[in-house]
């Protein structure tokens, strides 16, 4: 597996402060935010297996793909990547 988990552990953080700064309004970036942080946990999961970065792995994907609006073009590549890392936590 790729990345020093240092490495990882600053995209993540780096990931989910972007996030933080979107604040609560919606904003058309702050679904790739999520997106991108779905990732960054993603790839966390994928090294130290700890769950809880799978849950909001899923949990970041599906709030992208919430605030994505109907008929977006993002819309249905975000609910397929969504649906990816339901399977992938399913696979454990």
């Amino acid at each position: 597996m790729k990345g020093d988990i240092t490495d990882i552990e600053r995209a993540t953080q780096l990931h989910e402060n972007a996030v933080g700064l979107t604040g609560d309004y919606v904003n058309m970036n702050k679904p790739r935010l999520l997106s991108n942080l779905g990732v960054a946990l993603q790839t966390r999961f994928d090294r130290l297996r700890n769950l809880i970065d799978l849950e909001n792995a899923i949990l970041s994907k599906q709030k992208a793909v919430d605030l994505t609006p109907d008929g977006h073009p993002d819309k249905f590549p975000a609910l397929g990547i969504c649906l990816e890392r339901v399977s992938t936590g399913l696979e454990i």
